[in-house]
């Protein structure tokens, strides 16, 4: 079998509407309107089809305290229009944050119980 050789091109929209932060931004809008503030947006990355691009934007429940506990999902936003295309169902990533949730259940709990202690100080 021979290595087949790629002309790799990378898209550009002639105006792109949603750069790396601005993807971030528009999906931590998303995920609260649509399921809840516990999730945020992680670290955009850039994907390239043949005549377009857009940004895999990851879902992490953050938890005060405590911080980011893993990945549950992810967003898409296409890079030209700066809108979500798709998306991990709600269904899915509420599951996968209740299981890092029982995972990390001890180390969550501490960090809320420390962030009362300093409020409380």
């Amino acid at each position: 079998m021979s290595a087949q050789a790629f002309n790799l091109v990378t898209p550009t929209p002639a105006e792109p509407r949603a750069n790396a932060e601005q993807a971030a931004r528009i999906v931590d809008a998303f995920l609260a309107r649509n399921i809840g503030h516990l999730l945020t947006a992680g670290t955009p990355r850039r994907v390239l089809f043949p005549y377009h691009s857009a940004w895999v934007v990851p879902v992490e429940p953050s938890y005060p305290g405590y911080g980011p506990v893993g990945v549950v999902g992810n967003v898409i936003v296409d890079e030209g229009i700066g809108e979500v295309i798709a998306w991990t169902s709600p269904e899915e990533m509420c599951r996968a944050t209740e299981e890092l949730y029982r995972a990390q259940e001890k180390e969550i709990t501490a960090g809320l119980a420390r962030l009362r202690k300093a409020e409380n100080s």
